[in-house]
């Protein structure tokens, strides 16, 4: 064995691998030094602007899309359903009635108490989230999760909870996406990122206020059957205005023309 050659090797294979680790380096502090300039340029607007906006979330750098079927609940799931009377329509949807009305200890603020109720009461109820009352009161409006992250305007993953005139809770329409693959991890636009996007179409205005921003889920045009593709997309509330802009390629998304005004069956 040449004892002097392989040595040379070594030291030559070293010195490219210290080369190679020296550019990575130089490159992530690059970065690293771009993404600050960044965000304080975003960050000194804002301030001259007087825009006022609540603490961002903190959240990883990538995220996925989703697919999803909106598969029909069970018979294990549906014997579990107690004091109510149930319809499974051919389309998916779970209409439930319930024997007796439930009566809520505070009807003028709902959200919390029927959150808990569908928790304890429906199939998956722990994974809705609350969107809104409907304008008469007698609609309380749920989108499902997922990871935590609401899946937004969506009929295959919404869920309505029906009240009567004493804002009683009298019955329920459901439906749930099952998720079947997750795609390849993407880089998502930071918080700042998609402020800047709203910034740039002037829907953010001087002196103006985002009351909420979070990261959730919208769907694309279905591909084949009632399969849904899921994009990460942020949520953003200005004044009375909700903006949703695509996480990953910053294109702001539009809510289908039907969710105009209130929806669901009439109970």
């Amino acid at each position: 064995m040449d004892w002097n050659k392989t040595k040379t090797i070594f030291i030559l294979t070293f010195f490219i691998l210290n080369i190679f680790l020296s550019f990575k380096l130089i490159e992530r502090k690059n970065e690293s030094q771009l993404e600050v300039i960044t965000k304080s340029t975003i960050e000194d607007l804002l301030k001259e602007m007087e825009i006022k906006y609540p603490k961002l979330p903190q959240i990883k750098k990538t995220e996925t899309h989703i697919s999803a079927l909106n598969i029909p609940f069970n018979t294990e799931e549906l014997s579990k359903l107690k004091q109510q009377q149930y319809t499974l329509n051919e389309d998916g949807t779970l209409i439930g009635i319930f024997e007796s009305p439930i009566t809520l200890t505070n009807p003028l603020q709902p959200e919390e108490e029927v959150a808990k109720f569908i928790s304890e009461n429906l199939v998956n109820g722990t994974k809705y989230s609350y969107w809104k009352t409907g304008e008469d009161a007698k609609k309380v409006y749920f989108f499902q999760t997922f990871d935590g992250k609401p899946i937004y305007f969506n009929k295959k993953a919404m869920l309505i909870i029906h009240l009567n005139e004493e804002k009683q809770i009298i019955g329920y329409e459901q439906n749930f996406l099952t998720v079947q693959m997750k795609e390849a991890e993407q880089n998502i636009l930071p918080p700042l990122k998609v402020i800047e996007v709203l910034l740039d179409k002037q829907y953010l205005q001087y002196e103006g206020i985002i009351s909420k921003i979070e990261l959730g889920y919208f769907n694309l045009p279905e591909i084949a059957g009632n399969i849904q593709v899921l994009a990460p997309t942020w949520h953003v509330v200005i004044g009375n205005n909700h903006y949703f802009v695509d996480a990953i390629d910053g294109e702001l998304l539009k809510i289908g023309q039907n969710w105009g005004g209130e929806i669901g069956t009439t109970f």
